[in-house]
């Protein structure tokens, strides 16, 4: 499993002669089950917040893993771009 950029930002490949397929979809803030088992939940990456992930986060001296839910440009920046 593979979460790209940013967990709010979901992208899979839907269909195609060859993996991984021709069209891709996204979508943003969804919720994720494989097997009955949540990993995203509206847009957020809840599977790093599972037991499992947690003890190999202490096993290596890892406290935090910062995740930015922003995506985009910062909206005062947006009209700024070029100007003087």
């Amino acid at each position: 499993m593979v979460a790209f950029a940013n967990p709010r930002y979901l992208h899979f490949h839907t269909c195609g002669d060859y993996a991984p397929g021709e069209i891709a979809w996204s979508e943003f803030d969804a919720s994720v089950q494989f097997n009955g088992r949540q990993f995203w939940k509206n847009g957020h990456y809840i599977f790093l917040d599972g037991s499992e992930i947690r003890e190999i986060m202490t096993h290596h001296s890892i406290v935090h893993l910062p995740v930015r839910r922003d995506i985009g440009i910062p909206w005062p920046n947006l009209w700024s771009v070029g100007r003087q």
